[in-house]
């Protein structure tokens, strides 16, 4: 193997060794239990009560939809419904991330609904469903009219921390109840930063390949 062929490999070998891995986020699926107030294995409600729903139940069960679901979302199965009173109260839930890579920027998506809930005053109206990072709104989708269908809605943004919480709510103080299903992370674009060590190596196999043509 030549002096360039060894130099190009050991830095393929550093690219690869630096790059970022997608943090790691438990049950997007929203995979659980029908309930009032409660939200599915893996996450935490942080304000107020979310509910956990399916397309027979909303509001945990019990509450009529605004416009009932066309079908569950494209990733199927149960899902998570947040609820905003005109600011009186808000609902969040979320999870604590801690393999994420400083740095690096990551893809957030998610299937979103405005079914909306018929019940005290009527949360009928338009809302978005925000994301957050330790409290800070970090991207919203778009906002949606009472309906029946789901869509999809992605956000990108930059980790700042190993560990972040990440979070949903509804951004608009408006009676307004939307639903969120099938939440993914990927990495979007790595940080790979270059070790010094690394650096010290290609700059030694640059040094090598220099020396050699002297020699000859």
């Amino acid at each position: 193997m030549t002096v360039k062929h060894l130099a190009t490999s050991a830095l393929a070998l550093l690219v690869l060794s630096g790059a970022a891995s997608a943090a790691t986020l438990v049950n997007g699926s929203l995979t659980g239990t029908v309930g009032t107030g409660s939200v599915p294995a893996g996450w935490t409600v942080y304000t107020g009560s979310p509910d956990t729903n399916d397309v027979t139940n909303n509001v945990g069960g019990g509450t009529p939809f605004g416009v009932a679901p066309a079908g569950p979302s494209a990733d199927g199965g149960t899902w998570v419904g947040l609820g905003n009173s005109s600011g009186t109260f808000a609902e969040t839930f979320g999870q604590t991330i801690a393999d994420f890579v400083v740095g690096a920027t990551y893809s957030l998506s998610w299937y979103a609904g405005n079914f909306g809930a018929v019940t005290g005053p009527g949360y009928l109206g338009d809302n978005s469903i925000y994301a957050a990072l330790d409290g800070m709104i970090v991207g919203s989708g778009a906002s949606l009219s009472l309906g029946d269908g789901w869509y999809e809605q992605s956000i990108t943004f930059t980790a700042t921390s190993a560990s972040h919480i990440l979070s949903f709510g509804l951004t608009d103080a408006e009676y307004s109840y939307l639903s969120i299903d099938g939440i993914r992370l990927t990495e979007a674009t790595p940080a790979v930063p270059l070790p010094a060590s690394g650096l010290l190596l290609v700059a030694g196999i640059g040094g090598l390949g220099l020396a050699r043509r002297r020699s000859n």
